[in-house]
């Protein structure tokens, strides 16, 4: 039987070749995925290794607070610290570090990073037992005004020693650039862009110029171990401060690289689990087929002798064959998978320069689950095989028009009931998002189950224009239905991949249609003045010269201050609320913004019911230097979806641990000023801010818009390998069924029908498999979106919107894949001779 089935390799290797191409690529973004998931890890775990492999302990406030991206911000520690710690036996040495936020202006004008990795200003340290920064180029910062900057940042923006440019901390700060530095072996730490001063220029620009520093970075005196030095120190600095071994010190570094790897990696390893999943039905197809057409032969091996359990372990071998050669030849392209992966993670800084890493385990593993799945998707055909009677052989059997069996449509019923239930929970409030998230799966899967009970009447009710066409359309539309089953299949792996397109799709449509309604209901201002959407921010002194110009009437700067407000911590809205009244339509229900003066808060009324505030509530406060103190609920609104829960004057925030920064100035123009005129003289007052852009209420939309399309492509990416697979898999199926009906193709010859109409009737039987997936897959998707949407509980996602435009361009691409997909085996088709193919059996 061994024998036999090498044979059969051999004999068939053109009918497996769609097959291989289906396992390849499937594990090929599998390692692929894997491999830059390792090499990622392995790069951040270098890269923050080296920030403290010298260090031997730090010490810092033991206070936080979480901000709104869920960092960590601290206090700063009194500057004297630092002489205490130095005067520690077993310290050879002990530098304070003032950190903060500051972004780099480009030669270009254009500002640096900021799409992810952090901006980061810096203390320029000269021990190298105690800065992963060494110097490239230049020398180190000696006045305030001069500064080091990374070797990628110097590349990027088009900088060298001596070039003057601005660092924006958050205030402009003219600058001269004194030295390029590296971090560890590379010209940067990953895509972070950073600025280092001076002691002086980071106490000055990065500490509000007072006498506090960040953390104190310690190296120990060689042959004193990090327990003895934290044990010593620990005791010398005294409470309200927290000291850290080097050990524990790199762990938590580590621990950051863990929580994006822990969104990163699944993110993409769901990927190419979907394209596994496409090409498994490939797979399944693919051998469903070849069973089919080889009945007589299975039925004469069993003729002959051949037992059901060797009939079965033949087609397994064939199977674990195919599945282990290609999961191989996957492996080896996805080593290309992972190249194209890391550039395109590098446009969002997430190239950390070191090798790809190739795990032996790793490969060997995606060649496993390669053979697995393919194995797995033969092993129905193969039981089936393993079934067929003698008597088979003699009668023609190779056409299989099997529909759904009751089993199917049972189980498919259950799922359907599941889904909906689901659905219903999740989006009438009980459930929330993860029901519908699980009833979505639920219906994906239940769709698959049931599509070939749909498969014949959708077929023709799809295929009713093929009458047009005439007798070969109306073939072609005969020859997509009459086997259900497989249509369904074939069909199914598109399905898939256009519902997750779909889906992402409408969600795309409703974010944007979300906050379009949200700025119309909430903003009453005429222009905004930001740093991008990239997290830039300003001084809020910009927002004060906005606002007096004659030009303008109003203009209110937004940021953002980390304080802990009735014991819980939180991010907490600043600005002058005099004028964010003006700008902004909170509706107010209780007291007036304008009231909201000193130790004061205006709140939301979720927010005032959930905690039981109301007008004049006192609310205890605590910023992160330690200050406290009381607020007075001055003011309670309804609309929170632009401004936040919590307000507070900016004046209130300031100086207390956080440096006081503005993301936003929202701008009322005067009565009889153009938006021409008044965006004119906002750009001219902000001149010195080079990052600041002036963008009219559709022009904000459109830009957050724009971020949206930018995810809705990475994730069109993604999918376009699976789309690729399910094509390959429509197009095996085709060319499968083109010898299953060698016979009839040469009748349907041999009567008239020329070679361009036999071109057309698989052409259009594939345009129709194409078109049923598709339609499948945006019926599900659009659901998905839906329920999605309506279980978000009136966050982002506050209006459902169908793109009919880009849904029907789907439809049409639905169409187009299949004319594809019909090339070859078209063209195998009409290549038949008619004599030949009647005469085969």
């Amino acid at each position: 039987m061994l024998h036999v089935t090498l044979a059969n390799l051999r004999a068939h290797t053109r009918r497996l070749v769609a097959t291989f191409a289906a396992v390849a690529l499937g594990v090929a973004f599998l390692s692929g995925v894997l491999i830059q998931t390792a090499t990622l890890r392995t790069g951040f775990d270098t890269l923050f290794d080296a920030e403290s492999a010298s260090v031997d302990a730090v010490v810092r406030s033991d206070r936080t607070i979480l901000d709104e991206r869920d960092e960590t911000i601290r206090p700063r520690i009194p500057a004297a610290l630092v002489d205490t710690v130095r005067a520690v036996p077993g310290v050879r040495a002990a530098v304070g570090d003032v950190r903060g936020t500051a972004a780099i202006v480009g030669a270009d004008g254009d500002q640096l990073g900021g799409n992810g990795p952090p901006q980061l200003g810096m203390t320029w340290i000269d021990d190298p037992e105690l800065s992963p920064y060494h110097l490239l180029e230049g020398r180190a910062p000696a006045a305030a005004d001069e500064v080091v900057i990374d070797g990628r940042s110097a590349d990027e923006g088009n900088l060298s020693v001596g070039d003057r440019t601005t660092v924006l901390a958050p205030e402009s700060v003219p600058v001269r650039v004194v030295g390029i530095a590296g971090f560890a072996d590379s010209r940067s730490q990953s895509g972070v862009t950073a600025v280092l001063f001076s002691p002086e220029g980071a106490r000055r620009h990065l500490g509000d110029g007072g006498a506090g520093v960040d953390r104190i970075v310690i190296d120990a005196v060689p042959g004193t171990s990090q327990a003895e030095l934290h044990t010593a120190v620990a005791a010398a600095v005294g409470q309200d401060v927290e000291t850290l071994t080097g050990e524990a010190f790199r762990l938590e570094n580590r621990g950051a690289v863990d929580d994006l790897m822990s969104f990163l990696g699944p993110a993409l390893l769901s990927f190419a689990l979907i394209a596994l999943l496409v090409a498994s039905f490939s797979i399944y197809n693919t051998f469903a087929i070849l069973v089919a057409q080889r009945t007589r032969e299975a039925a004469l091996l069993r003729a002959i002798g051949a037992s059901r359990r060797q009939t079965l372990r033949a087609v397994l071998v064939e199977a674990s064959l195919v599945g282990a050669v290609a999961s191989a030849a996957g492996v080896g392209l996805g080593i290309g998978v992972a190249s194209l992966l890391r550039t395109l993670l590098g446009t969002n800084g997430l190239n950390l320069g070191n090798g790809l890493v190739l795990a032996p385990a790793t490969l060997l593993g995606c060649v496993a689950a390669g053979t697995a799945i393919t194995v797995i998707c033969a092993l129905g055909p193969a039981v089936r095989a393993s079934r067929v009677a003698p008597i088979a052989a003699l009668r023609e059997h190779a056409v299989d028009h099997a529909g759904p069996t009751r089993v199917r449509l049972g189980l498919g019923g259950v799922l359907g009931a599941l889904a909906t239930w689901l659905i219903v929970s999740g989006t009438t409030g009980t459930g929330g998002m993860a029901a519908a998230a699980g009833g979505v799966a639920a219906a994906v899967v239940a769709v698959a189950v049931l599509a070939p009970a749909v498969a014949a009447p959708m077929g023709r009710l799809l295929g009713a224009p093929l009458r047009l066409r005439g007798v070969t359309g109306e073939l072609a539309r005969q020859n997509a239905v009459r086997n259900p089953r497989r249509t369904a299949s074939s069909s199914t792996a598109l399905m898939i991949g256009v519902a997750v397109v779909a889906l992402f799709t409408v969600l795309g449509a409703s974010l944007r249609a979300s906050l379009d309604q949200v700025v119309d209901r909430s903003f009453a201002g005429d222009l905004v003045a930001s740093a991008g959407l990239n997290g830039g921010s300003f001084d809020p002194s910009v927002a004060r010269r906005i606002a007096a110009l004659p030009e303008v009437a109003h203009a209110a700067g937004i940021g953002n201050a980390p304080m802990t407000v009735d014991g819980r911590p939180e991010v907490v809205a600043v600005s002058d609320l005099a004028q964010i009244g003006s700008v902004f339509d909170l509706r107010v229900e209780q007291g007036a913004l304008a009231d909201v003066t000193g130790p004061s808060l205006a709140v939301s009324r979720s927010l005032a019911d959930e905690r039981g505030w109301k007008l004049g509530s006192e609310v205890p406060y605590t910023f992160l230097d330690g200050t406290a103190g009381t607020a007075t609920v001055r003011a309670v609104y309804g609309e929170a979806d632009l401004a936040g829960d919590l307000l507070a004057p900016t004046s209130l925030a300031q100086g207390h641990g956080a440096p006081a920064s503005d993301v936003v100035v929202a701008i009322g123009l005067a009565p009889g000023v153009s938006l021409g005129d008044g965006r004119a003289a906002v750009r001219a007052a902000t001149a010195d801010v080079p990052t600041i852009d002036v963008q009219d209420r559709q022009e904000f939309t459109d830009a957050v818009g724009a971020q949206i399309n930018q995810i809705l492509l990475l994730v069109y990416g993604m999918l376009a390998l699976s789309i690729v697979i399910a094509l390959i898999g429509i197009a095996n199926t085709l060319s499968l069924a083109t010898f299953e009906r060698t016979r009839e193709l040469g009748l349907l010859r041999a009567i008239g029908q020329a070679r361009g109409q036999t071109r057309a009737m698989v052409r259009w039987e594939s345009v129709l498999i194409a078109v049923f997936g598709t339609v499948l897959g945006l019926g599900v998707g659009v659901l998905g979106a839906w329920a999605l949407t309506a279980s978000s509980s009136g966050g982002e996602l506050e209006v459902f919107a169908v793109p009919r435009g880009q849904l029907a361009l789907v439809l049409a691409l639905g169409a187009a894949a299949g004319v594809v997909a019909a090339l070859r085996p078209a063209a195998r088709a009409a290549k038949l001779d008619p004599l030949t193919a009647i005469a085969s059996a």
